[in-house]
């Protein structure tokens, strides 16, 4: 922004303290999810030289996971030999403030500016708050899923288009709208989003240049996409990402959750819902003088309408809406400039954005303006006992570290050549770097080839589709449970009752401490894979013994 002489240092002060202030937020909360761990294990892999697979012995690698482009930045964290969790911490915190100084930028310089300069200063400054203090901004500046990568690209992408009808780079625009299919799968529905938003707003303003350039970028996006497409059928033996088709299928049960999901987020952010009236008002005002609030309409409205598509997402507070709020920040601001226009004295614009700032930031600290029995109504964590976005995410952050020290104990215990039946594979799976069969079927291609989730036990989004243990008995593993007794639930009782298991062959224990980097004594408990009578497995166990006593 220094290059524009009409800004006052203490706009830029502003803004950059509202970027200051989204990595102090963001600090207080920072944690990382056990499904950062799938992709942070891929990247060892492939930093270690054994290429994008989960399981060592897997081959074709399957695809376990949906963001190229971060697996591919944490591989290069690993190579240089990095912390993995606090290095993406910093990089996802670094986006996150940026994207907020991008936000106020386009506000105040770029195509998304509008009015004099005191109404241009304005905009930018109510935008870099209310983005700043976006709960869902604050929680996915870390998170170790790149989700404020997404946003950055998207926000960046949307913005070089319309800069390309004012007589900006087309070669820009179409490379950044390009590299959305790049960080994440579901990329394209956000690539189509801003292209139809360009051709349109290009044909309503006749703004012929407006209308190449999206042109432009779309074909060039639609090349990428058939490129990675190649190469994920060459790689990975199938044209989607195992993850896609571990989520469920689609149907009127997905959308009800969907629903669920789009109404919950709006009960907890209700500045969402009040964005999305904002940014469709200033596009049938302006539809045939400015094609921005237009493309801010796109966007906001394709984050609202994927997830319902894809019956939500159980992660906490929005992520599939963080996206959308670098605009619906930019229509609250626009809202506030217009509104210090009109009046005499600066408290009706203070008023206003105090008042946007109510309907977004109380969900940070785990307040709300309706009643928890309202949002209870409209979960979309079904069978999952009701909690607010502030609470799941304590939850979430205290089992990725729990199941951390799952994996740090078997790591200490066992072979990386054992496997173990599992659900939730990240923390233990990365830490263990042991042999995981997937009971959700992320990285398991056979999970989801054969196990139909039943549309009437829908559950969490994303966990529809669950293996029994039985399942991978073919695959003989070494374990089907595991538990870490250590502190208050390493009880004399309980250590008695596994040893006992333990002399009748049940379960494995292994005794940690000190050595293995546990402060106090610890118990593992493994049990132990047994063939059911008349299994495959079971067969091929007695026809290996009958060989072992003929030799």
């Amino acid at each position: 922004m220094s290059s524009s002489p009409t800004v006052p240092p203490r706009v830029r002060v502003a803004i950059a303290g509202c970027a200051a202030l989204l990595v102090a937020l963001a600090l207080s909360v920072a944690w990382v999810g056990d499904d950062a761990y799938i992709a942070f294990r891929y990247a060892r892999n492939l930093a270690e030289g054994h290429g994008l697979r989960f399981n060592l012995t897997e081959s074709p690698p399957v695809e376990g996971y949906t963001q190229l482009a971060w697996v591919l930045i944490a591989a290069a964290i690993e190579r240089v030999g990095l912390p993995i969790v606090w290095t993406t911490h910093a990089i996802e915190l670094g986006l996150g403030a940026l994207l907020v100084v991008l936000t106020a930028r386009a506000a105040l310089v770029g195509p998304f500016a509008s009015g004099e300069d005191r109404a241009r200063r304005t905009a930018a400054v109510v935008a870099a708050l209310v983005l700043a203090t976006s709960p869902g901004l604050i929680v996915w500046s870390t998170g170790g899923l790149g989700t404020a990568l997404f946003a950055l690209v998207i926000f960046a992408a949307a913005t070089r288009v319309l800069a390309a009808g004012r007589g900006g780079s087309i070669a820009l625009a179409a490379t950044l709208v390009a590299a959305i299919t790049l960080v994440r799968f579901d990329g394209p529905f956000f690539v189509a989003a801003i292209v139809l938003a360009g051709l349109l707003g290009g044909r309503l303003t006749a703004n012929a240049r407006l209308v190449r350039a999206s042109f432009v970028s779309g074909a060039v996006a639609v090349l990428a996409f058939a490129a990675q497409t190649a190469w994920r059928l060459a790689y990975h033996g199938d044209f989607v990402p195992n993850t896609a088709r571990a989520k469920g299928a689609f149907g009127l049960r997905t959308l009800e959750r969907g629903a669920d999901y789009l109404v919950s987020n709006w009960m907890t952010v209700p500045l969402l819902a009040v964005g999305l009236v904002l940014v469709a008002v200033l596009a049938w005002r302006d539809r045939r003088v400015c094609p921005a609030p237009l493309m801010a309409l796109a966007v906001v409205s394709a984050a609202s309408l994927y997830g319902v598509l894809v019956g939500g997402d159980f992660m906490p507070m929005g992520r599939f809406f963080v996206p959308a709020l670098p605009f619906v920040a930019w229509a609250v601001g626009r809202a506030v400039a217009a509104i210090a226009e009109r009046a005499r004295g600066p408290l009706a614009p203070a008023l206003a954005t105090a008042g946007a700032l109510a309907l977004s930031f109380p969900a940070f600290v785990d307040l709300s303006l309706f009643p928890r029995d309202w949002r209870a109504s409209a979960t979309f964590r079904w069978g999952w006992e009701y909690e607010s976005e502030r609470s799941f995410l304590a939850g979430v952050d205290a089992r990725a570290q729990e199941w951390s020290r799952l994996g740090r104990a078997l790591r200490a215990s066992v072979e990386p050549t054992d496997s173990l039946v599992r659900g939730p594979i990240g923390a233990v799976g990365y830490h263990s770097r042991m042999v995981l069969f997937d009971r959700f079927g992320l990285t398991d291609r056979e999970v989801t080839s054969t196990v139909e989730p039943d549309p009437e036990r829908m559950t969490l989004p994303g966990h529809d589709c669950k293996a029994p243990h039985g399942f991978f008995d073919a695959r003989e593993p070494t374990w089907l449970e595991v538990e870490l007794l250590e502190g208050d639930e390493l009880t004399p009782e309980r250590e008695e009752g596994a040893r006992f298991a333990a002399e009748f062959g049940v379960i494995d224990l292994f005794e940690l401490g000190p050595k293995d980097g546990f402060d106090e004594r610890a118990l593992l408990v493994l049990q132990r894979f047994r063939p059911r009578p008349g299994s495959q497995a079971d067969l091929a166990t007695d026809a290996t013994d009958a060989d072992d006593d003929a030799k």
